[in-house]
Formats: C-alpha cells, sequence, structure tokens
C-alpha cells in the first residue's frame, strides 16, 4: 500500500473503508485520495 504517512489507528481506518465514507473531522484522512470522507454536519444535509 502506499504509504500516505497515517499513523496505525487512521491507517486501520482506511483500510477498513475502502468501500464505505467515514464520517470525522479528522482531515488527516484526506491525503488518501479514494477515501470519502464526510462531516457530521455534511452528512446530515444529505
Amino acid at each position: 500500500m502506499k504509504n500516505y504517512g497515517l499513523d496505525f489507528d487512521d491507517a486501520l481506518a482506511v483500510q477498513a473503508l475502502k468501500e464505505l465514507a467515514i464520517i470525522s473531522y479528522d482531515e488527516d484522512f484526506d491525503v488518501v485520495e479514494w477515501v470519502n470522507r464526510l462531516t457530521p454536519e455534511k452528512l446530515l444535509r444529505r
């Protein structure tokens, strides 16, 4: 896997989220281009 510089917790979450979106304020996930991160506010607007 490409090295994105994520810590272990974030890397584990990214691996689990390959097919899903993550609801988080943690912008560290934005470095992985195929991760769909939503804030709680964006999720509620859907």
